[in-house]
């Protein structure tokens, strides 16, 4: 999704706190985006949330600026962290 979104940058200079993780059936990812804050990108920084279910696949943001992003880590983390998936049945 990184090079698709901005395909004249290098992910591994901007991409951080890269997991990849289980949770009962659904499979997730997470990772974080951080763009110089000199960039006219929008949003500069942000944080994904991948779930892959037997059914279905979900993504969830968590969208900031370069500036701001630090001062929310707590809020990020809770929301994102918070997100489940009801599995089927």
């Amino acid at each position: 999704m990184f090079q698709r979104d901005y395909p004249d940058l290098t992910p591994v200079n901007y991409l951080g706190n890269y997991k990849y993780f289980s949770m009962g059936n659904t499979m997730a990812s997470t990772y974080e985006v951080k763009l110089p804050r000199t960039s006219s990108y929008y949003p500069s920084a942000y944080s994904v949330k991948t779930m892959v279910t037997t059914r279905n696949i979900y993504n969830f943001g968590f969208f900031s600026d370069t500036t701001t992003y630090d001062t929310y880590r707590n809020l990020e983390e809770r929301i994102i962290s918070s997100i489940k998936t009801k599995n089927p049945v």
